[in-house]
């Protein structure tokens, strides 16, 4: 066997490979074997391809390419036959408290020893990981969670937010049932009342949505935009300075809240 620091040859490429072929057991190799075999049909590549373009029909163009395409089927049979031997002892290693010695291996190789020998203990206990009999899993490791902020001494903590949507408060009128919106109409306002608006009010016209003519309706001015709550017939969205006509226990809300005031629309 050639030195490690040594190209490799064809020679010693058929060597490595009868050595392994006639054996059940690894042999000592190069610890750079693959890199040396790798070398090797690299070379083998790039004179068979200089012959190729200068001399395609030359003897020596033969015997290169010749001697490639056995370099190739020797390496490849070499690897086929070492991977056959460590899967084996990867086996019985997964399968024994005393595994045996890897000195044989190149570097390559006992990277691959280990991982076939995590894998088959791994499937190993298949059964009692698809049972659940097994009490203990691997932990996987996350990222360390972000330091919560240092609390000083006295500081109160608040309590954690169990859930973040926060419910708009609504006005508690019950909406027994829904009906469709009158048409939007203008209503005139006493004299009296004109007084008492800003001069700019008077000049706009002030739109009204008018209840179902009835017992129990009451006319009155919003102060305030309102947002939309459920009434006793419907829902209301009201704005400052609109004059509506409510049932009585709306208005009542209104009034009691100093939302609106209470109007007497002209006959």
């Amino acid at each position: 066997m050639a030195d490690s620091d040594n190209s490799m040859t064809i020679e010693q490429l058929a060597e490595v490979y009868r050595t392994e072929q006639s054996s059940k057991l690894l042999s000592r190799v190069r610890p750079d074997l693959y890199p040396a075999m790798a070398e090797l049909l690299k070379k083998q590549r790039m004179t068979y391809d200089r012959l190729l373009a200068s001399s395609p029909d030359s003897i020596e163009c033969e015997g290169a390419g010749t001697r490639r395409t056995k370099g190739q089927r020797l390496s490849k049979q070499i690897v086929e036959l070492r991977m056959g031997k460590i899967c084996r002892l990867a086996l019985r290693a997964s399968m024994e408290k005393n595994p045996e010695a890897i000195d044989e291996l190149t570097p390559e190789e006992k990277t691959y020893y280990e991982q076939m020998v995590l894998l088959s203990r791994n499937h190993k206990a298949i059964l009692n990981r698809l049972a659940g009999s097994i009490t203990y899993k691997t932990q996987v490791l996350k990222e360390d969670p972000a330091p919560e902020p240092v609390k000083e001494v006295g500081e109160k903590i608040p309590a954690p937010i169990q859930d973040e949507s926060i419910p708009i408060p609504e006005v508690a009128i019950p909406m027994e049932e829904i009906v469709e919106e009158e048409p939007e109409v203008y209503v005139e306002i006493p004299a009296d009342e004109l007084d008492g608006m800003d001069p700019e009010k008077k000049a706009e016209p002030v739109k009204e949505t008018l209840e179902e003519d009835g017992p129990g309706m009451v006319t009155v001015r919003v102060l305030q935009d309102i947002p939309t709550f459920a009434g006793t017939l419907r829902d209301y969205t009201l704005h400052k300075e609109m004059v509506v006509n409510v049932p009585e226990d709306v208005a009542n809300i209104l009034l009691n809240r100093g939302l609106a005031v209470k109007i007497t629309v002209s006959p």
